[in-house]
């Protein structure tokens, strides 16, 4: 086992292994219920607001990643994130 593995790519992967073993659904329908389920989960912890700042860097990331830029990752979306401020709806 790598010795940098660590509880947040523990939870990745048990993610990924249920999504793939859910035959029933289509990867469209999968990808709705992973957003809404992040918004809906992120939303009681950080608030709306921030739970949707933290998909939109996170699809900002993604671009960034496909259009090659070597220094976007998604490593510094946690770093940034102030759990100081987050707040229940």
């Amino acid at each position: 086992m790598n010795k940098n593995y660590t509880p947040l790519d523990d939870f990745y992967d048990h993610i990924k292994i249920i999504t793939k073993a859910t035959t029933d659904l289509n990867m469209e329908a999968k990808t709705i219920v992973l957003f809404r389920a992040a918004l809906e989960l992120g939303a009681e912890e950080m608030g709306v607001e921030k739970a949707m700042n933290v998909l939109a860097r996170l699809m900002t990331s993604t671009m960034s990643i496909l259009e090659g830029d070597e220094e976007a990752d998604f490593q510094d979306i946690l770093e940034d994130l102030d759990i100081s401020d987050m707040t229940k709806n």
